[in-house]
């Protein structure tokens, strides 16, 4: 029998895109974000639906699993909260016949999604679903770190206070397509400059909400650049109804393509016609 490994999910609020290998190792990135209070996790069951990426995962560590083992809180995987690097984190932790230091960890992760399964990935869920607090990622050519730069605690619980996720009704159908990098460096540089302006605001212990808010909904006229028009028409029309139940910022998560949204609400929502509606709030 194996131990349950629960691993948290994540919500990224600035600089998502500049964390891809492609791009910061011309042009450096930043990405702020971190845990939240939903995990997701494997647990016996004998009745496993999840077989493929159980064998792939057994033969990347080269090991035999012997028990069935099923993923709990799947609904959750590719809705842009880090999922699939959460699950498999917990699933090599579950498995694996060694204790592994979060640093091997992160970079067993990191590699077989992106070189083992040449997926599509980033390089800022593999950290912030391995992380217990909100952190300040910075990637180059020669590194990628954790930087020390603290956000003040109180900062912390006012954003925990009035954050919340919407699941679109859009679903994604299929592996996301690559983002083409040379084509659309404004967006991402934009992306990028506007998370370093949001770090300071962020870092002051006299937040500025409105400042905040101003820019985590301007990060969408340059996130939508990058995505297909049908997509942001769609996404444009919900962003509206968002706003309409009372939200000051909204955000679409992860790569674009259905998922949720993290939107900040000074008071309860109003009624809408979106199926999830859930607080969430970071880890500390």
């Amino acid at each position: 029998m194996y131990k349950v490994v629960m691993k948290p999910l994540r919500i990224s609020l600035f600089g998502g895109g500049t964390d891809y290998p492609s791009w910061f190792e011309l042009h450096s990135g930043i990405v702020l974000g971190g845990p939240i209070n939903k995990s997701i996790y494997w647990e016996y069951s004998e009745d496993s639906k999840e077989l493929d990426i159980i064998k792939k995962v057994s033969s990347f560590l080269g090991i035999t699993v012997e028990d069935c083992l099923t993923l709990r809180n799947s609904k959750f995987l590719s809705k842009g909260l880090g999922a699939s690097s959460a699950s498999i984190s917990s699933l090599i932790e579950t498995v694996s016949n060694k204790v592994l230091s979060r640093n091997d960890l992160i970079s067993k992760v990191t590699y077989f999604e992106q070189e083992y399964l040449k997926k599509n990935a980033g390089n800022q869920d593999q950290i912030l679903v391995n992380s217990n607090k909100f952190k300040v990622l910075r990637f180059s050519k020669d590194n990628v770190f954790e930087d020390d730069e603290e956000i003040p605690r109180d900062t912390i619980h006012t954003l925990n206070a009035k954050m919340y996720i919407v699941e679109s009704k859009k679903k994604r159908d299929g592996e996301l397509k690559e983002i083409n990098f040379e084509d659309n460096a404004e967006s991402l540089g934009a992306i990028k400059e506007i998370a370093e302006e949001a770090l300071v605001i962020l870092k002051d212990k006299n937040f500025n909400e409105s400042e905040f808010h101003r820019l985590l909904n301007l990060s969408w006229k340059y996130k939508k650049k990058i995505l297909t028009d049908s997509d942001v028409k769609f996404f444009e029309e919900e962003i509206s109804e968002i706003f309409k139940m009372g939200a000051s910022s909204v955000k679409l998560l992860g790569a674009g393509g259905g998922g949720y949204y993290v939107t900040f609400f000074d008071r309860k929502p109003r009624p809408s016609s979106f199926n999830e509606v859930i607080k969430v709030e970071f880890l500390e």
